[in-house]
């Protein structure tokens, strides 16, 4: 199957009369929503993961066609009775009245209803969502997540960095792993590696997605300019605040004597890794190795989300790097890198978020932008890239009664 045949954003299909939706497979997200809904037989078959729980919650509905391509769903909601309700209902008819604080049940009924070619919106229960049009393709897909500097030991003491950004991917019927790379090593040795997982996918008859964080996205990148093989395997990148044109923290790191030194000691007696992590990162680095390696963004669709924050007060342990840059350089800045520092020349899309620290696409934190929404968001704009590359008239049909996902 062609490698660009992912993508459900703009997919040109028809819109027939009644039944579009039945015997359909649907990624469906919304404000921290991520998931799949599979709609046959009069039912509609949800798998969605909702904000930072730890497991995908499977149900379903039941769901009959609507005119114009639309879906109807009708299910019933069970809430309980709060107490102090309960009592005044008790107080009412205090013998006989032991129903006061059974749950109540209330029945929903929720319309998807077209908005785009293979794109359904509706609110489910005061959840607006959106469900688009799933194609196997994306079967053949891995997306290989590759996670900033120095971030090997975090899950190991309890900080959940990229596990919702996992989950969020699997939700959507993606299958998804983090590479076990070593975060403390350089950018060289590090896209060495990157590019052997990408042919280990490639054996597999696997195409790869990689998305990447941070000093993650300088792995990436570095890895499709320096390893030429790997390109046909990627079908895309996310790069999320990316470290590709430099940090001013890592110049500052460099620059210091002392901390320089303290650098040195940290990344390769205690971590085992190599000091080259943060001095791959300076201005100085980063410029000579675009010169002589530059990123092929225009064979890659690519895919930047950057960030800024600002804020008065705040427990981020990026804000008084934040208040350097800004105090030193007069720059707006995620606490680590500038907003111009992130981008990289030629993105298909380059997706700018106000208030997220360099930390908190990863992890929950203050940022009111979620990691399984900053998931999706990049996602999301990939497809649509990828979409856009198709030529119109060679985007599947959809039509009614074959298996689901075709």
């Amino acid at each position: 199957m062609s490698h660009l045949a992912p993508l459900p954003i703009a997919l040109a299909l028809s819109l027939a009369l009644g039944g579009l939706a039945l015997g359909q497979d649907f990624e469906l997200r919304g404000e921290q929503l991520s998931g799949r809904v599979r709609v046959a037989d009069g039912l509609a078959k949800f798998s969605v993961l909702r904000g930072s729980a730890k497991e995908v919650r499977d149900y379903e509905t039941k769901a009959e066609p609507l005119p114009g391509g639309g879906v109807r769903l009708t299910f019933s909601v069970s809430a309980k009775t709060p107490a102090l309700q309960g009592m005044l209902a008790w107080l009412r008819k205090p013998r006989f009245n032991r129903q006061a604080w059974k749950p109540k049940v209330r029945v929903v009924i929720a319309d998807m209803l077209p908005t785009a070619p293979g794109v359904l919106q509706g609110s489910v229960d005061g959840e607006d969502q959106t469900w688009t049009l799933r194609i196997r393709a994306q079967d053949s897909w891995t997306v290989l997540v590759i996670p900033g500097l120095s971030t090997n030991s975090w899950n190991k003491i309890g900080i959940p960095y990229l596990d919702e950004n996992l989950r969020a991917l699997r939700a959507r019927g993606l299958r998804a792993r983090r590479l076990e790379i070593k975060t403390e090593d350089g950018v060289l040795k590090n896209a060495a590696y990157i590019a052997g997982e990408v042919r280990a996918e490639a054996k597999l008859g696997r195409r790869v997605v990689l998305l990447a964080h941070s000093k993650g996205g300088t792995d990436v990148t570095a890895a499709i300019a320096l390893y030429a093989d790997i390109r046909k395997h990627v079908v895309g990148v996310i790069a999320i605040q990316p470290v590709y044109n430099g940090s001013y923290v890592a110049d500052l790191v460099a620059k210091q004597k002392v901390l320089r030194g303290s650098m040195a000691f940290v990344f390769e007696k205690v971590f085992k890794g190599q000091r080259d992590a943060v001095i791959d990162l300076t201005h100085e680095k980063r410029a000579a190795f675009v010169a002589a390696h530059p990123y092929p963004a225009a064979t890659i669709p690519t895919i930047v989300i950057r960030s800024t924050f600002n804020r008065r007060l705040s427990k981020s342990a990026l804000y008084a790097t934040q208040k350097y840059i800004k105090a030193r350089h007069e720059l707006e800045s995620d606490g680590l890198v500038t907003l111009a520092d992130q981008t990289i020349p030629g993105a298909a899309q380059t997706i700018s978020l106000a208030d997220l620290d360099h930390f908190e696409p990863g992890v929950r934190l203050e940022s009111p932008h979620r990691p399984i929404d900053v998931t999706n968001v990049g996602l999301d704009a990939l497809q649509a890239a990828l979409a856009r590359r198709r030529p119109a008239a060679s985007q599947p049909q959809a039509q009614i009664g074959l298996p689901l996902g075709r």
